[in-house]
């Protein structure tokens, strides 16, 4: 392996790293942030989530379990938490003014490059089987 092709490598490891990392915290702390309005509650609601609020914690839900997707099927995981965060920024435009919320777009589109990345042939694997 040349010097290009392990720094390729080793390239992708690290943003692959950044973005398991970056996916295990957003979801261990969107989990607190759940279990510490809904479940561990003080008082009961006085009126119901309303359909938008449904369909936001809905899309919020698959955005993070498609990371979890993408620690082995990059593409699949990181599409999918894409469209989701395009969805749940469709339904209610204000989560785009909180820096933080960024950080789910730039998680998938890391899993996304990861995927791109190590699809295309190195220059070795490009001639195997040819005799020249």
């Amino acid at each position: 392996m040349d010097s290009s092709q392990s720094s390729s490598h080793s390239k992708v490891k690290v943003v692959r790293w950044i973005a398991r990392v970056l996916s295990g915290l957003l979801i261990l702390t969107f989990s607190f942030f759940f279990l510490g309005e809904e479940v561990f509650r003080d008082s009961p609601r006085k009126e119901p989530l309303s359909a938008n609020g449904i369909e936001q914690l809905v899309l919020m839900a698959v955005v993070l379990i498609s990371y979890g997707f993408a620690w082995k099927k990059e593409l699949l995981g990181g599409s999918i938490a894409l469209l989701g965060f395009i969805g749940i920024s469709i339904i209610n435009p204000r989560v785009l003014s909180g820096p933080i919320m960024y950080l789910f777009p730039l998680t998938a589109i890391l899993f996304l490059l990861c995927w791109w990345w190590s699809k295309s042939p190195r220059p070795a694997e490009k001639n195997v089987g040819q005799t020249g």
